[in-house]
């Protein structure tokens, strides 16, 4: 490195003074020390570069405030700082939708779900959005974080598709967004937190993770998602071996609120035997009804489809014996995949429905999202012309991705039929949550609601997300620091979500204490090294073609089925 001249040193107060003057010229770093021939020599001033012109290190920052932007543009939170567009790609709006966005306190949480109108998984989309809104306004209404920090939702649509939400999880980060919530689907969470390759050019490209970004997913519940290596590569680079670094500087990235699919696989196979005598006696047969079930499994080709019917495969048993036993002769599985890929929404393929109606099963898991109503609909519009009889229509078994008012329309006839699974919870929190969201929102004709699977993990999230900001005490609200905030939401003196926890979990975290925070969507008692909460899986069914579904009362508690139906809660068609 050489030494500052007298005339660089001139130079340098110059272009400093000219910098005055032109907004957009970067600051010069003029202090002892700065000199420079290259970027190397710079490599102790944080977020610097070589002016090699004036022999100096120079700031790379363009901007300090989003006053200094023009137009719909922010000032970026990270270095270098420079004006970027709030509205890129798929990031088309944001909540609220006035100018709160320009306060250079807000907290920016990004939203990545799937939103076009009329796609099979809107109403999924729309109810996560939904959520967060109703957190976002209970801070909100009091300015904002501690007063100060209001939370702003910048929603971007990703059709229910993975590459356009890996695309979001990349546009997100580019605009500096330090926290998304989605997205809403297994296969989604894991390309978006990943990255995966170009697919004209093979060249890698950066998940969130290695754009150091978090992700709280409300509803992607494939085992899969816990294997995410989820630590930013160059944060454990730079610690070296230091496994102490790694821990404290380096917290996983990848969170979720809702519980893996093993827990919700083992819960639809101890339902199934509890119906076993149900569907065996169907349509006024009397007991003991049919001799033995054929059971058929009918999946979606992604991750979500293919794990959860493997635990279905692997714990079920119905006549007497497992399911593995019984493979090809009473027990069939079979994926589906769009009928045509490249179209936009899901297509399931006829074959593997015509597959599913010509063994003529007495039951039928339905394992996919939005699409799932649109099979179930085929299957039962044809059943009688596959040259099956009326009293033979099977019972359905659907998991979280199927619950919503589209298939319960498409399902019009079937209702007394269709069963189904969701993690979540019946306490007060939950309930409250329901209350509010429908105070707040009108009926959709996309079929969101408060029950939909995802809706109240969102709300959650943002609760998350504000609580670990104030656990910060001042410290920047960089990804890592978020979620090592989180740590401080485990352990304590309870606090719920909601308006009324407000005040507690303030005086608690701004003291440098800690919480045990209970959401409506559950308990929340994080595994601080994988990002995962456990929690119950409620028992759903269907009581009116326009709703999406109801708890029945029955839950799974990790090994059995329990709770009490109540017919009078859920109505005519779940006749336990």
């Amino acid at each position: 490195m050489k030494n500052r001249s007298k005339g660089s040193l001139l130079g340098a107060l110059l272009l400093a003074a000219t910098c005055g003057a032109v907004s957009s010229c970067n600051l010069l770093v003029v202090a002892s020390g700065d000199a420079c021939e290259t970027d190397e020599d710079c490599i102790n001033l944080p977020n610097t570069a070589c002016d090699t012109e004036q022999g100096s290190c120079v700031s790379l920052d363009k901007c300090q405030s989003n006053s200094e932007c023009g137009g719909a543009e922010i000032c970026r939170p990270f270095s270098p700082r420079t004006c970027v567009p709030l509205f890129q790609g798929n990031c088309t709006s944001v909540y609220p939708d006035d100018n709160t966005w320009k306060n250079d306190n807000a907290m920016l949480i990004g939203i990545t779900a799937p939103l076009l109108p009329g796609s099979p998984d809107e109403a999924t989309g729309v109810s996560i959005v939904n959520g967060a809104k109703l957190a976002a306004d209970q801070f909100n209404n009091n300015n904002g974080i501690e007063g100060k920090r209001p939370i702003v939702l910048l929603m971007c649509d990703d059709q229910g598709d993975r590459g356009p939400a890996e695309e979001n999880g990349r546009t997100l980060a580019a605009i500096g967004v330090q926290s998304i919530i989605g997205p809403a689907f297994s296969g989604q969470t894991i390309d978006t937190a990943d990255g995966t390759p170009d697919p004209e050019t093979q060249a890698d490209r950066p998940g969130t993770v290695d754009n150091n970004t978090l992700i709280i997913s409300t509803s992607a519940t494939s085992p899969l998602v816990t294997g995410i290596n989820d630590r930013n590569p160059k944060c454990l680079e730079s610690c070296g071996n230091d496994t102490t670094c790694q821990e404290k500087e380096c917290p996983g990235l990848v969170w979720r609120t809702s519980p893996s699919d093993e827990i919700q696989g083992k819960a639809l196979s101890a339902y199934f035997a509890s119906m076993e005598t149900k569907i065996k006696t169907r349509g006024g047969v009397v007991a003991p009804g049919r001799p033995s079930l054929k059971v058929f499994v009918l999946y979606k080709d992604d991750p979500y489809g293919d794990l959860l019917s493997e635990v279905i495969r692997t714990t079920l048993q119905f006549n007497g014996q497992a399911a593995t036993l019984q493979q090809n002769v009473s027990f069939f599985r079979q994926v589906y995949k769009d009928a045509d890929p490249v179209a936009e929404g899901n297509q399931p393929d006829p074959a593997a429905i015509q597959t599913a109606l010509d063994e003529k099963p007495d039951a039928i898991f339905l394992i996919g999202t939005g699409e799932v109503g649109g099979i179930l609909e085929d299957i039962e519009s044809r059943w009688i012309t596959e040259g099956n009889t009326e009293e033979d229509r099977p019972f359905y078994f659907l998991a979280d991705g199927g619950l919503s008012s589209q298939t319960s329309m498409a399902a019009t006839g079937a209702l007394e039929r269709v069963r189904g699974t969701v993690p979540g919870t019946q306490s007060a929190n939950f309930n409250a949550f329901i209350g509010d969201y429908n105070s707040t929102f009108t009926s959709s004709s996309s079929g969101a609601g408060p029950t939909v699977f995802g809706a109240a993990g969102a709300y959650d999230a943002v609760y998350l997300l504000a609580y670990s900001s104030v656990a910060a005490q001042g410290k920047p609200l960089t990804a890592p620091q978020l979620a090592r905030g989180f740590s401080s939401l485990v352990l304590g003196e309870p606090v719920n979500v909601g308006s009324s926890g407000i005040g507690a979990a303030y005086s608690a975290l701004q003291q440098g204490g800690t919480i045990d925070f209970v959401g409506a969507s559950g308990d929340l008692n994080f595994a601080l090294d994988s990002g995962e909460a456990p929690s119950e899986i409620q028992v759903w069914c269907v009581s009116a073609p326009t709703e999406a579904g109801e708890f029945s009362g029955l839950y799974y508690d990790g090994s059995k089925i329990v709770g009490t139906p109540d017919p009078g809660d859920v109505g005519w068609s779940c006749p336990f």
